[in-house]
């Protein structure tokens, strides 16, 4: 039940201006001159009110583009493929690694902190797996599609090195073979008793060899890119240096000139990922990888940290 004070509240302006000129006995022609102005005053409040949501829709518009609107957008485009949220997920587990090593026999911290940080990271190893069974018919596809990895040189057209088509070709056939062996060997380690024959961790081993052989082919596929698109940027820096161009045409050379840039820089940052990948691949290539490593757990996930660390970089940079 309202009270007569919040009936008040509720009242428009001209309703208390139409009681006010009744308590002070108004004539009729006072009375409408009165509900007039009241009408008018209203539309004027109206007015402001609009006029100050829209002035307050146009600031906002102003800080979320700069801010909100930028990285949401650049979030859109970096989950839009899952490679990139595969190499997400793969930052997380490392760095979820590091912690749990950080907070071992750590007294500041409980007894259960690292243990359970552990299995996260064990958890997320074992998610990674799973979005594997993804890249067997990008492999494929790859394979039947000879030179379709090897990408595009920033100009558009084709690499003038054959030699990087080839190395496309090995990557991917390489890549064809390493992900059934990967598959089968998760699906003992998950499910031992349907496949009791299976020794997972030799197929791993398998898996891990062809894996090596991908990012060797990687490596100088990577190295004999720049090679070329050094000589490109040769000539498009002497192109620029010429006397003979106006100004519209020298910046198209000097947007180009940055786009090889560019491009040499992502090529570099693979062959660092693929110098961090070498070790750890190495290792688990070996037959006794889980038995008998060659290197310690810190040194093998301490270079997959590096390389997810880049990798991220690399992904940030592309976009």
């Amino acid at each position: 039940m309202s009270t007569v004070g919040d009936d008040t509240k509720l009242r428009s302006s001209s309703e208390v201006l139409v009681l006010s000129s009744d308590e002070d006995n108004l004539s009729s022609d006072d009375h409408s001159d009165t509900i007039g102005s009241t009408k008018e005053e209203e539309e004027k409040v109206d007015k402001l009110k609009q006029t100050g949501k829209s002035s307050t829709k146009s600031q906002l518009a102003l800080v979320v583009p700069s801010f909100i609107d930028k990285f949401l957008q650049s979030y859109s485009k970096f989950t839009s493929k899952s490679t990139n949220t595969e190499r997400g997920i793969k930052l997380l587990q490392w760095s979820v690694w590091l912690i749990s090593q950080i907070t071992k026999n750590n007294p500041r911290f409980s007894k259960d902190t690292s243990p359970s940080f552990r299995k996260f990271y064990n958890d997320l190893s074992m998610m990674r797996f799973v979005l594997r069974l993804y890249g067997f018919p990008l492999a494929l596809d790859a394979v039947l599609k000879p030179g379709s990895w090897a990408g595009v040189p920033p100009n558009g057209s084709e690499w003038k090195d054959r030699r990087i088509i080839k190395l496309s070709n090995i990557m991917a056939w390489s890549m064809l073979i390493y992900h059934p062996l990967e598959h089968i060997a998760y699906a003992n380690w998950t499910m031992p008793k349907l496949l009791p024959k299976v020794n997972g961790n030799k197929l791993c081993a398998w898996s891990c060899r062809f894996w090596l052989v991908f990012i060797v082919s990687d490596w100088v596929s990577s190295h004999l890119k720049n090679s070329e698109l050094e000589g490109e940027k040769q000539l498009l820096l002497c192109k620029y240096s010429a006397t003979d161009f106006d100004d519209e045409e020298k910046q198209k050379v000097a947007s180009d000139i940055q786009t090889i840039e560019k491009s040499m820089k992502i090529n570099r940052l693979q062959i660092l990922r693929n110098i961090c990948f070498a070790p750890p691949c190495y290792n688990w290539s070996l037959d006794n990888w889980a038995t008998d490593p060659v290197m310690s757990e810190n040194a093998v996930n301490g270079f997959s940290l590096a390389e997810a660390i880049v990798c991220m970089y690399q992904t940030l940079l592309s976009l």
